[in-house]
């Protein structure tokens, strides 16, 4: 089937994902963006297949909502890892709304290796596995484990000292 053919009928059930959205998110904006990356993904994984699944608003749908669940978790990790990161450094939360860690993060982040932040990228802010991240790097996976325990400890050590 041709590819225009089939972004055709994808943008076709854009309002029926966006309705969807909306009820997920409870906010337009991330209604928009959570209905573009499942438009992404979708004609991702069209353009791999010969054939368009017989019902594409239910499938698109199944999609939308998968969608939504990896970004939620996604989301739900970073804040857990934001909240404990300033619990341990005894920061109250004020500190964290003006920015005084952001720009410590950024500073100790600059500090890291390239591989290190693409790594940690990859595994603790995207929400992929080690195993998925070693496969796409070439490493085997105690190593990207062990990259990822480093990377903690050095971001900890150079924002709060010792990493008791």
């Amino acid at each position: 089937m041709q590819q225009r053919v089939v972004m055709n009928e994808v943008v076709s059930h854009v309002p029926l994902l966006l309705q969807r959205a909306r009820r997920f998110c409870r906010n337009d904006a991330d209604a928009c963006d959570l209905v573009q990356d499942t438009c992404v993904h979708a004609l991702e994984a069209l353009r791999d297949r010969e054939i368009v699944p017989d019902n594409l608003a239910a499938w698109l749908v199944v999609v939308l909502r998968n969608q939504w669940f990896s970004t939620s978790r996604r989301q739900r990790v970073r804040t857990h890892a934001q909240v404990e990161l300033a619990a341990r450094a005894g920061v109250d939360d004020s500190m964290c709304e003006t920015g005084v860690l952001g720009s410590q993060l950024k500073r100790a982040w600059s500090q890291l290796s390239s591989q290190s932040q693409t790594i940690a990228r990859q595994c603790l802010l995207e929400g992929d596995s080690q195993e998925a991240v070693s496969r796409r790097l070439g490493m085997t996976a105690g190593g990207v484990a062990a990259s990822i325990h480093r990377t903690r400890a050095a971001l900890w050590t150079s924002m709060f000292g010792s990493n008791d």
